[in-house]
C-alpha cells in the first residue's frame, strides 16, 4: 500500500459518523470486496457529533461487492475517489 496524504477517512452509515485511518479503510475496502461483512465499531472510531475538520467522506452503505472491489483497485493505487 502506498504512503497517503489523507490521514483520516469519515465513513457514514446508518446515519453515524467513523473516524478510520488509510490502514483501516484499506481493510474495510478488501472486507467488502471479498464479500464478507465489517463492523465499522472495529476498524475505527464512532464520532458523538459532526467533525469539524475536512476529512474525505466514504459512503458504502449501498456498495456492491464488484463497487468495493472498484474502491479497493483506485485506493491501492492511490487513484480513490471518495463516495
Amino acid at each position: 500500500m502506498t504512503t497517503r496524504k489523507v490521514r483520516r477517512y469519515w465513513v457514514t452509515q446508518y446515519g453515524k459518523i467513523w473516524s478510520l485511518s488509510p490502514e483501516s479503510l484499506h481493510k474495510l475496502l478488501k472486507l467488502g470486496a471479498e464479500g464478507k461483512g465489517y463492523d465499522l465499531d472495529k476498524l475505527g472510531k464512532a464520532l458523538r457529533s459532526v467533525p469539524t475538520r475536512s476529512y474525505p467522506y466514504v459512503r458504502p452503505l449501498d456498495w456492491t461487492t464488484e463497487t468495493f472491489k472498484e474502491n479497493l483497485r483506485d485506493f491501492e493505487a492511490n487513484e480513490f475517489i471518495f463516495g
